[in-house]
């Protein structure tokens, strides 16, 4: 503790030297940006197919489907998803050609958002009995809850 006590801030930190290698980092930074610019102005690029996997004339069936990309995340949340893998039976000894088929349904459109408005659609069926497209009817309907609303203030004193 004794030996930082007569010390000044500038002995400790040579801001000089900091600024200087600060500066020297921005100029050298910014020669190889406008070198770089520079090069790539002048330099053509050619035009290339894309990776065919050493196919000469790769088709159609050969790419990656959805499937094999979101398989992994299938894989990693199965208890989730819930996947349904439709395996084609590969019997004999010139098996038929065959589909792999594999449905993951929506967990939140198809076991809670559509399951919901299902349920709701049955239980407020009900209700439809109410709406009878008569002027009259609505009225009525107005009437009887000013009335409800009147009793129910009235009683609440």
């Amino acid at each position: 503790m004794g030996g930082l006590q007569g010390s000044s801030l500038s002995a400790l930190l040579p801001s000089l030297w900091i600024s200087a290698a600060g500066v020297a980092i921005v100029v050298i930074v910014g020669l190889g940006t406008l070198l770089y610019i520079r090069v790539s102005r002048t330099r053509v690029v050619a035009a290339a197919g894309t990776w065919d996997c050493g196919y000469a004339r790769p088709s159609s069936r050969m790419a990656y489907t959805g499937s094999s990309f979101g398989h992994s995340l299938r894989e990693l949340f199965r208890w989730a998803l819930w996947p349904r893998i439709h395996r084609p039976d590969l019997g004999g000894l010139f098996p038929k050609t065959a589909h792999l088929k594999t449905v993951v349904q929506d967990p939140v459109l198809d076991r809670m958002t559509l399951p919901g408005a299902q349920f709701l659609g049955r239980g407020f069926a009900w209700l439809r009995l109410l709406q009878q497209g008569h002027l009259q009817i609505y009225v009525l309907y107005f009437f009887i809850i000013i009335v409800l609303l009147l009793v129910w203030g009235r009683s609440t004193r």
